[in-house]
C-alpha cells in the first residue's frame, strides 16, 4: 500500500512526523510519501506531486488548528 501524506508545516508537523514514523514502520519508507522529505533535490516539486498522487493507494491530508 502506498500514502501519501499532505499537511502544513504550520499547525501540524509534528504530529505528521509521528503519524509519519508509524506509517514507515508499517508500510516502509518507500510506500510513504510526505513532501519535502520525499521530493529529490533539484526535481520539478509539482511533477513528483502529482506523480506520488497519481501512484497512491491512500491520500491523508492532515489539518491542524489553523
Amino acid at each position: 500500500m502506498k500514502v501519501f501524506i499532505c499537511y502544513r508545516r504550520e499547525d501540524s508537523q509534528h504530529q505528521t512526523g509521528r503519524l509519519y514514523d508509524r506509517l514507515e514502520l508499517e508500510f516502509g519508507a518507500e510506500n510513504v510519501f510526505k513532501d519535502v522529505d520525499s521530493v529529490p533535490v533539484g526535481s520539478d516539486f509539482r511533477l513528483v506531486l502529482r506523480s506520488a498522487i497519481e501512484c497512491c493507494d491512500v491520500v491523508l491530508a492532515v489539518i491542524g488548528d489553523r
